[in-house]
């Protein structure tokens, strides 16, 4: 959370194109690390009766944002908060972060496994090479006037998908 809240910072005070597209890249980096934390942290938090009920609140939540983010952002841009044209969507996040960060300490308590399992390396590879193998030439296959490697690589995406 303190990586996201960071690089939401740096996105809202980014100089230029560069500094926005790479700390965009480590706001999604951060992003991406916090989702599997904040699941595990569910799942030794409540017992098994509550977690149901907890997993589908997370993912009404997680749906309302999907919704509702771009709204306000929407607003946020057209509102020229302050007179800082786009940069109150990342700013935004700083104080919500700094928010969750002081709620973490006092409401999330420490654990660790007693058999805590292994990264999976070879099924993380074959998920994201299956995944790329569909998306880019999904994305970029119209502008090359979908050659005859789109069609394989998706194609081959299902085998991997598979693997």
């Amino acid at each position: 959370m303190a990586g996201f809240t960071v690089a939401s910072l740096l996105c809202g005070v980014a100089t230029g194109p560069g500094m926005l597209i790479g700390a965009r890249f480590l706001q999604g980096g951060m992003a991406a690390l916090m989702i599997p934390q904040v699941l595990s942290i569910i799942h030794v938090t409540f017992p098994p009766k509550e977690r149901g009920k907890v997993f589908g609140l997370y993912g009404s939540v997680g749906g309302l944002a999907v919704v509702a983010g771009p709204l306000l952002g929407g607003l946020f841009v057209r509102g020229n908060l302050f007179g800082w044209e786009w940069r109150p969507i990342f700013l935004i996040n700083v104080p919500v972060g700094l928010l969750g960060l002081v709620a973490t300490s006092i409401f999330v308590r420490e654990s660790r496994s007693a058999t805590p399992l292994r990264v999976d390396v070879g099924g993380a590879i074959l998920a994201t090479s299956s995944m790329l193998l569909l998306v880019y030439p999904l994305v970029q296959g119209r502008d090359f006037g979908w050659p005859a490697w789109s069609f394989a690589m998706m194609a081959g995406s299902v085998v991997v998908f598979a693997v």
